[in-house]
């Protein structure tokens, strides 16, 4: 009998985690197509596979990008473009930023 109840708790708790696992997973993927925070969850990521800080570009008014070194370097809901050397930002026709 205990053991038969022991499985039952087991399987019950298997099926909690598995609730919990995808309620995260589909909060994590309605926060990347967010557009509010998705450039701030892909950061992470990007900067991983560049091997550096990212260039973050920025379609807003002036379709410029920010460098590593810049005040005005920060992910967020307009910077979400994301390159990871100046000449790859340039050559989709973003211009460098003239903020410091």
């Amino acid at each position: 009998m205990k053991k038969i109840k022991t499985k039952i708790t087991t399987h019950i708790w298997k099926k909690r985690a598995l609730v919990i696992a995808i309620v995260c997973l589909f909060i994590y993927l309605f926060g990347l197509l967010n557009p509010v925070t998705g450039p701030m969850l892909r950061y992470p990521y990007i900067a991983l596979s560049c091997g550096k800080k990212p260039i973050i570009a920025s379609d807003f008014m002036t379709k410029s990008y920010a460098t590593p070194d810049m005040k005005t370097y920060e992910p967020g809901m307009y910077n979400d473009k994301f390159y990871c050397i100046e000449q790859e930002a340039q050559s989709h026709g973003y211009r460098k930023s003239s903020a410091p």
